[in-house]
């Protein structure tokens, strides 16, 4: 499956969502603070998030433009 990437704003904007949010509950998970809590909630969030602006058009395309 091919997926179309002339919704590109709002697909790099997911990317780096998903990105900042993974990598920032990675970092937590490996630290060796103690203070320092991994949780998992945030990190499904994150990936959602991701996916929502992957998956989502841009504002300025018309159902038709992204097709």
């Amino acid at each position: 499956m091919k997926k179309n990437l002339k919704s590109w704003k709002t697909t790099i904007v997911g990317i780096i969502i998903a990105v900042a949010g993974v990598s920032h509950q990675l970092a937590a998970l490996v630290d060796d603070d103690p203070t320092t809590v991994f949780d998992l909630k945030i990190l499904l969030v994150a990936l959602g998030l991701g996916g929502i602006g992957v998956l989502a058009k841009d504002g300025d395309k018309s159902t038709e433009d992204v097709k």
